[in-house]
């Protein structure tokens, strides 16, 4: 049955990284920024959402003034960047399965909704560029699924 798969894609928050703690840590910091309690708010309701959503669902409930939707997802982006290049760490087995992926011939592919600058900064920190033929974000793409179509498709450059 497995003698007909050559491309394996992987997602990379949860499954190379396990970002969410940053996620927690700098969204909880980032949202005080504009006057939201992100615990007491129930946080987690957005979890799973690309930040942009993130953002404007935060903002449809408590509209804020200090700065725009578009600085808090950038701010958001500048510390995620810099606390995984700080912190980031391969999920256990990650590297030692990409390494027989690669040497038995496989294809590999990344796709992920997160934003472009998440996604080279963690394949930069874990060391895991050579191992990826492709690599996707849906930063601006939408549904986020075709994120997941675009690195099938894009297996045909492979």
């Amino acid at each position: 049955m497995l003698k007909n798969i050559d491309t394996v894609i992987f997602d990379m928050d949860g499954v190379l990284i396990n970002s969410e703690p940053f996620w927690k840590e700098v969204e909880i910091k980032v949202f005080d920024s504009v006057g939201i309690d992100f615990v007491a708010v129930g946080g987690e309701k957005t979890v799973g959402l690309r930040i942009d959503e993130v953002v404007d669902y935060w903002y449809g409930l408590f509209p804020w003034e200090q700065k725009s939707k578009a600085d808090v997802v950038d701010e958001i982006m500048a510390e995620m960047t810099h606390v995984i290049l700080s912190k980031g760490e391969a999920m256990k087995g990650v590297v030692e399965l990409l390494e027989h992926l690669k040497r038995s011939g496989f294809k590999v592919g990344l796709a992920t909704s997160s934003y472009e600058v998440l996604l080279n900064a963690t394949l930069k920190v874990l060391g895991l560029e050579k191992y990826f033929d492709v690599a996707n974000s849906a930063q601006n793409l939408t549904p986020v699924s075709y994120t997941h179509l675009r690195a099938h498709e894009t297996e045909a450059d492979l």
